[in-house]
């Protein structure tokens, strides 16, 4: 004999698998044939009338209902008391789909609500005549669905596009939050705060948030676009410290490179089973050789500009005259003796005289 208390936990252990299922698994917002309009599914109870059923011919997108040959799957309102939804005729019980816009949500990892705005944001970016041209809005030269699992249209811009590159990337997120953006020219539409009637309302709230994200791509552009400036400014009435910094990441790349290749040959003698003795003095010189390696690491990973910097800065001191780069300090004497040019004996080692 179960317990009240049990009964209750199971009940409540059900109520949330079938919101869980309803709210992710079936879309809340379809497309309304005799509307001809996105509707949602509180709008499609409320069109019942009088006990009846019926609430007209409803479909998943639009652009599934008008295909040649017709694609999608048709759709029917459940008035569940708890979570109201959209299902497929009965019968059918398979998942898989035709709805092309389902598929993708399902390759993205994502919602129908997802499918629902990837759909007219596709249809609106391709579309020529409307009175917010996406084309001139975003100098499109042609729309891309992206088929990796990171983001989602591609947007190619025309040459005659004011920007300084070539494509901008679009990722919709509403319930996959592990997505990243992997490039910085790209435009993120969050709708998972969004209700059911905005994402109904595209021609509003889709149209008008594509924009302002667009703005803000631009100005975040601009002020990247200075920044480039003026670096490329300080580069050219600075470039001797350039140069010592070039020289720098040269050579320090060099000694980089070959404690990797001492340090894998090192490994090699451990692995062979080299013992005793000879195996303590192996694994203490590869102790110093990691240390080596991290030691250049960072100096590796700095850009050029910020080193010379560094370099001028310390030239303006009285003393002591060293540079710290990285976490290796340099004698600027040594700096100015840096030839472009490094030399490598025959063991691939670089002349010590020749590196700063």
């Amino acid at each position: 004999m179960i317990c009240n208390s049990c009964t209750v936990i199971r009940d409540a252990y059900i109520h949330i698998l079938l919101f869980y299922h309803m709210g992710i698994k079936w879309p809340s917002v379809a497309y309304h044939f005799h509307k001809n309009d996105e509707i949602t599914i509180t709008d499609a109870i409320q069109m019942r009338e009088g006990g009846d059923l019926r609430a007209g011919d409803i479909w998943c997108h639009s652009e599934c209902y008008k295909a040649e040959p017709r694609t999608g799957n048709r759709l029917f309102p459940v008035n569940l008391a708890s979570h109201p939804y959209f299902r497929r005729g009965k019968g059918s019980h398979s998942r898989k789909s035709n709805c092309e816009f389902e598929r993708v949500m399902l390759r993205k990892g994502e919602s129908y609500r997802f499918a629902q705005f990837y759909h007219d944001l596709l249809v609106w970016l391709k579309n020529h005549d409307d009175r917010d041209n996406p084309r001139d809005i975003f100098y499109i030269l042609d729309i891309e669905e992206s088929k990796s699992k990171m983001d989602d249209i591609v947007i190619i811009h025309t040459d005659s596009a004011p920007i300084d590159w070539n494509e901008t990337r679009i990722i919709i997120v509403d319930k996959n939050r592990r997505r990243k953006v992997i490039n910085e020219k790209s435009l993120v539409i969050d709708i998972s705060q969004w209700t059911d009637y905005q994402l109904a309302d595209f021609s509003n709230s889709g149209i008008r948030k594509m924009k302002d994200e667009w703005n803000q791509l631009l100005v975040k552009s601009k002020i990247s676009t200075l920044h480039n400036a003026k670096e490329k400014r300080w580069i050219k009435n600075n470039f001797h410290y350039i140069e010592q910094a070039r020289s720098i990441k040269l050579r320090t790349k060099a000694w980089y490179d070959y404690y990797c290749r001492h340090r894998e040959k090192l490994q090699e003698n451990i692995n062979e089973g080299s013992d005793g003795q000879e195996r303590i003095i192996v694994r203490l010189e590869l102790d110093n050789v990691i240390r080596e390696i991290k030691k250049r690491k960072p100096l590796l990973d700095m850009r050029e500009i910020d080193i010379a910097r560094r370099i001028k800065s310390a030239y303006r001191k009285k003393s002591p005259r060293i540079v710290n780069i990285g976490i290796i300090d340099y004698r600027l004497g040594d700096l100015k003796r840096t030839t472009k040019k490094i030399k490598i004996d025959e063991n691939g080692k670089p002349r010590r005289k020749d590196i700063t």
